[in-house]
């Protein structure tokens, strides 16, 4: 039976500890807390969208690293989390994202991802304030 899961995207903020860290510990823009909160309300698995290492669970543990997905990437990252939509069984995905430049690439690169996996992609933008 397919899974439906709470995403969101990384974060350019993160801890920066030596060694690794849960995901969702390491990335430190307010979204994640926010979104894993709301994860956690809807009794849902929650996973980030990280432009180096793919859909990842929020306790996947991951070291520091500096890497802005591209416009130019997001395709080839698209292809990547298609593979993992499939892998994981996941068939729907609750996307919380913002429409600003930055996000636009992880916004694409969700789109492709879930088209191709077959998952149903739910947007749901966060306010400004975040």
């Amino acid at each position: 039976m397919p899974i439906s899961i709470v995403c969101t995207v990384c974060s350019k903020e993160k801890r920066p500890d030596l060694g690794y860290l849960p995901a969702h510990k390491r990335y430190l823009g307010r979204h994640i807390g926010l979104v894993h909160e709301e994860a956690t309300v809807r009794q849902m698995p929650f996973y980030i969208l990280s432009g180096l290492h793919g859909l990842i669970c929020a306790d996947t543990l991951i070291g520091h690293y500096d890497y802005a997905l591209t416009p130019e990437a997001a395709v080839a990252l698209g292809g990547k989390v298609a593979e993992q939509v499939r892998a994981l069984g996941i068939g729907q995905v609750h996307f919380y994202t913002k429409v600003t430049p930055a996000w636009l690439p992880y916004r694409s690169a969700m789109w492709f991802g879930a088209t191709l996996g077959r998952a149903i992609l739910f947007y749901n933008e966060l306010g400004a304030e975040v």
